[in-house]
């Protein structure tokens, strides 16, 4: 298992030790002190943001190295409270663990959900489990609430609008700036950014009432897979945030729907690909390519940048900015 950093990797091998290279400020040389302690124990697993690298260990313990101030450090009030540690999740800015107890705790960047608010942490119990995007978590709670924390205008903070909609809530999904929810009864709510995902139009939030079935996203758009197969959209138009009737009109008997970082690729029973979204993220098809994409597709592979084609016979072909 590899984890990096902005600019530093680790890798957890097999006997439970970690090998790590790169800048040293990012996580690329562990602290004497941390690394004589990983030594004495076995990782589970290990976790990274931009800046730093987290250990959990098979005893359920945690350890952490890098940028101090974005996570690499624990302070020892917060290390004591991090004992049976069943998920870790980060952000760029900070981690978020979610205890085998059900409550939860934080550290790294304050702003970006590294403290969590008093008036937040006292309703963090019975946690199912967390989700992040670039700048906020948020923890779905066992009875289906929901609570966030982190930068207000990226989705750590619910309105109150959309927070008494929150009820038996099934699942998070997030993109780089916002968050959607999937209730229990398919109707779905979104928040943050505005203009990234955070806010859906009346005319789209009408049709997505108790008809969702699943929620798919990149990082300023999302698109909902309705009960009766087809989609919609919403976020940054540019993104993918809008479905233009004469790519809707395609989208008939999709069997995956894939993302590059600005772009959605849909892959039909027919074997032909239908993507849109921004050109550089391979939301445009070449024409020079256009036509070894009309059949015999057997899979989509998403990339940072574009997508590949897999084809029945094993040759593969890429599109997008590289």
């Amino acid at each position: 298992m590899i984890a990096a950093t902005y600019s530093a990797f680790a890798a957890l091998i097999n006997n439970g030790n970690i090998v790590v290279w790169g800048e040293d400020d990012f996580g690329g040389k562990i602290p004497t002190l941390i690394h004589i302690q990983l030594q004495q124990n076995i990782v589970k697993r290990i976790f990274s943001n931009n800046h730093a690298f987290v250990a959990l260990l098979e005893n359920g313990n945690v350890l952490a190295w890098g940028k101090e101030d974005y996570g690499g450090k624990i302070s020892n009030q917060i290390q004591t409270q991090l004992k049976n540690v069943k998920m870790v999740v980060s952000n760029d800015w900070a981690f978020a663990t979610l205890l085998s107890d059900g409550s939860v705790i934080a550290w790294g960047f304050k702003c970006f959900g590294g403290k969590i608010p008093e008036s937040i942490q006292s309703h963090l119990k019975r946690v199912k489990f967390i989700s992040s995007n670039k700048y906020a978590f948020v923890a779905l709670l066992q009875n289906g609430n929901v609570l966030a924390w982190g930068d207000k205008d990226f989705g750590g903070h619910i309105p109150e609008a959309i927070q008494s909609h929150l009820k038996k809530v099934k699942t998070i999904f997030s993109c780089s700036t916002a968050f959607a929810a999937l209730l229990q009864d398919g109707s779905v709510f979104a928040w943050g950014n505005d203009e990234r995902g955070g806010n859906i139009s009346i005319q789209i939030q009408n049709q997505l009432f108790q008809n969702v079935k699943m929620i798919f996203s990149n990082n300023r758009a999302f698109v909902a897979l309705l009960k009766n197969g087809t989609f919609l959209a919403w976020g940054d138009q540019s993104y993918g945030g809008n479905i233009t009737d004469e790519i809707q009109n395609k989208l008939r008997n999709i069997n995956v729907l894939v993302s590059s970082s600005s772009a959605f690729a849909a892959l039909t029973e027919h074997g032909s690909v239908i993507t849109w979204g921004l050109r550089s993220g391979g939301g445009k098809i070449p024409d020079r390519i256009q036509f070894k994409l009309m059949k015999n597709v057997k899979m989509i592979f998403p990339q940072e940048n574009g997508f590949t084609a897999l084809y029945s016979n094993g040759e593969m072909l890429t599109w997008g900015n590289y």
